[in-house]
């Protein structure tokens, strides 16, 4: 079966990060859930390779590792068109949410979500936004354009705040897929209080819900348009 090469879905958001990419040599931690792309329900028998290295993911379609800016995650699964994933360089913090949604149809490509673990709330630092904007457009050639200077911070707070709105209500069509309707701000609220409980454990429900949800409501806009 011919592999296809990723699709990346960039959205962060709410992010406080500063500084320098990673650098290679720089571990990172991934945690993650493998879905069909239609249903949104985890594949259990997915398997995913790191190098000579090949896992299985749990009967909740999880899994979790460390890796390298660099590396190629490529996952499988019987009867679904193969993937892979590289983890680009432009990653700034060091654990990530991944939600990895694979399709049946050849003709389409599988999708992956890339989030960062642990949101600050904070609103000052934008150069990440931009940096994942820019790197977004030149994947899948995305018709908009990078914000002005002086519009970045307003463009973020209204994006942020139309897509809560955007997840409460469509929650109720939500919990035909398995998708809770718990609000973004408090899954914001439970991932600070949780950042160092959960470090290096794999992904937890609410989480792999925010994976869904976000997945989910993209998903409904681009058949929309």
């Amino acid at each position: 079966m011919k592999e296809f090469s990723l699709l990346f879905f960039f959205i962060f958001f709410c992010l406080g990060v500063q500084g320098q990419s990673q650098d290679k040599g720089n571990v990172l931690f991934v945690t993650g859930v493998v879905c069909d792309r239609d249903s949104i329900q985890p594949l259990p028998e997915a398997i995913f390779r790191l190098g000579k290295e090949v896992r299985g993911v749990d009967k909740q379609g999880r899994f979790s590792l460390s890796v390298q800016v660099g590396d190629t995650l490529r996952f499988s699964h019987i009867g679904y068109a193969p993937m892979q994933v590289v983890i680009p360089d432009s990653l700034r913090e060091n654990d990530f949410l991944l939600g990895v949604f694979m399709v049946r149809d050849t003709v389409l490509l599988s999708e992956v979500l890339i989030l960062p673990r642990f949101f600050t709330g904070d609103y000052k630092s934008n150069a990440f936004l931009l940096n994942a904007q820019n790197n977004l457009n030149q994947a899948i050639h995305a018709a908009s354009k990078p914000m002005k200077a002086m519009d970045q911070e307003m463009n973020r707070r209204m994006m942020i705040e139309d897509f809560a709105r955007r997840v409460e209500m469509k929650g109720m069509v939500d919990v035909k897929l398995g998708i809770g309707t718990q609000s973004i701000t408090a899954l914001q609220g439970l991932m600070r209080v949780r950042r160092q409980a959960e470090r290096g454990k794999v992904i937890n429900i609410e989480e792999i819900d925010l994976l869904k949800k976000i997945f989910y409501i993209e998903k409904r806009e681009k058949s929309d348009n």
